[in-house]
């Protein structure tokens, strides 16, 4: 018989105290175990404050309740993997030498069961803005739907243009009516991306460029020539993609959003009043200095970031 946790709706574990999920308090029960049944954890890990085993996607102890990620306030603990007793300050286990500073950072192997890991979209409810995460090489800009970006508008050529990391140019598709870069009256058929500060497609639709180390970042910031717009094409559409910002990554890196108006700023001075995003080996990693939370790996499993907040895979 399956019972599952009323606030994050994972099935509990047989006799758990506690959601080995959300560590919700798990409700009073009486489970009937069959001798015949098999309720043996495959692959466990162990929690470091008991020692019970947990599933390896677990984010707390059924026993316990302990966050199986945060290292005990006593003089010594179970090790997660192989269930060994270490001291507080042991860096590796005596017995299996797991990392203890990779477990309890969340990196590594941990990171690779628990966290997400590729492209992703955070989206900041409150500000309603989209922040997408990609790391493919190459993306394209245009009016059909298969594109990357779409932009609905009969200006813009079915496939316009397209940015290319890999070889650190953006490409004009033949379009119409042209790409341009850094208000450069003149159409470009290719032009280095680390030297673009702002791209125009088509005359109307200006991205304005942010680029921090291993991120190539930017957002349409301007349509040119609204009531032309509103005519022939659909302004709330086209209003909708401001609302989107592009990072293009290539490593390891750090994004700041400004907690005021949702928009990726450059490190300031006042930390408290951003949110950060730090991508580590392809996950991502969140924090909130004025919540005293640092480098918390986004999960895939629980939610573990702001109410406010929302994931999306792509």
């Amino acid at each position: 018989m399956k019972i599952i946790c009323d606030q994050c709706g994972e099935t509990l574990l047989p006799l758990a105290n506690f959601c080995s999920y959300c560590g919700a308090v798990a409700p009073p029960k009486t489970v009937i175990v069959s001798k015949a049944e098999d309720n043996s954890i495959k692959d466990p890990v162990f929690c470091p404050v008991c020692g019970e085993p947990a599933p390896n996607d677990a984010i707390y102890c059924a026993r316990c309740g302990a966050y199986l990620y945060d290292l005990p306030e006593k003089s010594s603990f179970f090790c997660p993997a192989c269930k060994e007793k270490n001291k507080t300050n042991a860096k590796v286990c005596i017995s299996c030498r797991l990392s203890f500073t990779d477990w309890f950072s969340m990196r590594g192997a941990v990171a690779e069961r628990l966290g997400y890991k590729g492209n992703i979209t955070l989206k900041e409810t409150m500000n309603d803005i989209s922040y997408h995460f990609i790391w493919d090489k190459t993306i394209s800009i245009g009016r059909h739907a298969d594109n990357y970006i779409q932009i609905p508008a009969p200006w813009v050529s079915g496939y316009h243009c397209k940015l290319d990391l890999k070889n650190n140019l953006i490409i004009d598709l033949d379009s119409k009516n042209g790409t341009y870069v850094n208000r450069n009256s003149q159409p470009v058929n290719n032009f280095p991306i680390d030297q673009v500060y702002e791209f125009n497609i088509a005359g109307i639709f200006t991205f304005t460029v942010l680029k921090i180390a291993n991120a190539f970042i930017f957002r349409l910031t301007a349509i040119l020539n609204q009531t032309l717009c509103g005519r022939m094409a659909n302004m709330h559409v086209l209003d909708e993609i401001r609302k989107h910002y592009y990072i293009l990554l290539t490593g390891d890196t750090d994004i700041y959003i400004y907690k005021i108006n949702g928009q990726i700023v450059q490190p300031f001075e006042h930390m408290e009043e951003t949110y950060q995003i730090g991508i580590s080996n392809h996950f991502f990693y969140f924090s909130d200095t004025s919540q005293n939370v640092s480098d918390r790996l986004i999960l895939k499993k629980i939610k573990n970031i702001p109410v406010n907040w929302e994931i999306v895979t792509k």
